[in-house]
């Protein structure tokens, strides 16, 4: 998968141009069904890993941006399709092999990969982390202790104030910095979208504002 640096190096434009594809659509109708799915689409098909490194990879990406402009979608889900299953076999194997044979090896990997992203905080976790506390009595004690059931809310306790009608909506500027403040190097959801790909958007008038009114569209239940 392209790094955030290699995107915006290389096809920061095209990214930019792609996602603005279905991010507009969805303003002028916010029930246009496909135009959310081909954004949910978006990083499974410029994204996932190429089959090859160096020119060959660049142009395999580039390839795929030029795909997605000009609409073909069953030509890019084909070529996305055959070197992802290829690559995510070949990583699958060498991780398991890693892994079985050198914990520490698959440790500093994990490590090294968080400093690529930038995430260091979460590097230094994964240095000190001990691991996961053993399923025992004492542990469970433990956690009792640390979270007690009188701080937890009673699913009978009154709202402190009526909910309102209104939709929920949320300022520019609270938008930009929400995002600008989500971590790097998060695992990303099913759909395939990081933080930084969202973050990469924040450098362009033509996706950033779009992105900004599909956000108050969810958030405001507009949209099923």
């Amino acid at each position: 998968m392209p790094r955030e640096r290699e995107l915006k190096a290389c096809f920061s434009q095209s990214f930019v141009q792609c996602c603005s594809i279905p991010l507009n659509p969805i303003i002028e109708n916010p029930e246009n069904e496909s135009a959310w799915k081909l954004l949910l689409l978006v990083p499974r098909l410029l994204l996932q890993p190429v089959s090859r490194g160096g020119k060959s990879g660049y142009k395999e990406v580039e390839r795929r941006f030029r795909l997605f402009k000009e609409e073909k979608w069953g030509e890019l889900f084909h070529i996305t399709k055959r070197s992802g299953c290829k690559r995510e076999v070949v990583a699958d194997s060498d991780l398991k092999t890693r892994i079985s044979t050198n914990s520490e090896s698959h440790l500093v990997s994990s490590v090294l990969n968080k400093i690529k992203f930038g995430a260091l905080s979460r590097a230094a976790n994964i240095l000190t982390s001990s691991g996961i506390a053993s399923d025992t009595d004492d542990t469970f004690q433990k956690l009792k202790q640390k979270h007690p059931s009188d701080r937890i809310l009673s699913s009978n306790t009154e709202p402190s104030s009526p909910p309102t009608s209104q939709p929920i909506q949320i300022s520019e500027n609270t938008f930009i910095s929400s995002l600008q403040g989500c971590p790097n190097g998060s695992s990303a959801g099913n759909d395939g979208w990081r933080f930084e790909h969202l973050k990469m958007l924040l450098y362009s008038d033509l996706t950033w504002k779009a992105l900004f009114n599909v956000c108050n569209l969810i958030l405001g239940g507009l949209c099923s």
